[in-house]
């Protein structure tokens, strides 16, 4: 399989980017989870910047990839991806954690992007489930039989949260 040198050091400088302003918002709110956002960069990078479809000037679009993230305390890169992506404006970025604010420490459907609310740990991997159960409802069969996705949901789950019963 040949790589596109080109396209990974885009992504590369992508998630760069998503990384430094993921600290500049934990900086502004004096709080927030840099680790488990910078752990989580490049994957959020090459999901939502090569991956996935998705339209920035349509959220809600039906046939949208999903992208649930379980780890919702960890959005700072996410936010970071839908504000580079288009989703709403950079300028949200200083106003992350504070009160009133539409980026909150936790991811909330209220954001643009967001398709899933989280708060208690392992509870997002249920939900990707059931994501990509109804993309397969009411579709077209594909060659083999089967249902086939209008679109996919992708699910990005934290270590500690594995840990949780």
């Amino acid at each position: 399989m040949a790589y596109d040198e080109k396209l990974i050091k885009a992504l590369e400088e992508k998630a760069k980017t998503l990384r430094r302003d993921a600290v500049e918002m934990i900086k502004a709110s004096e709080s927030g989870w840099i680790g488990g956002s910078f752990s989580q960069a490049d994957v959020v990078t090459a999901l939502v910047f090569h991956h996935m479809k998705h339209d920035p000037k349509n959220p809600q679009w039906v046939d949208r990839d999903r992208l649930i993230v379980s780890k919702a305390h960890c959005c700072e890169t996410v936010y970071a991806a839908l504000g580079e992506a288009g989703y709403f404006p950079k300028k949200e970025f200083a106003s992350y954690g504070q009160f009133g604010a539409v980026l909150q420490a936790h991811t909330e459907r209220i954001v643009p992007g967001i398709e899933y609310s989280g708060g208690s740990l392992g509870q997002g991997l249920s939900f990707a489930l059931g994501e990509a159960l109804a993309a397969r409802i009411g579709t077209p069969k594909d060659k083999t039989g089967r249902p086939a996705p209008r679109f996919r949901a992708f699910c990005i789950v934290g270590d500690g949260e594995s840990n949780e019963g």
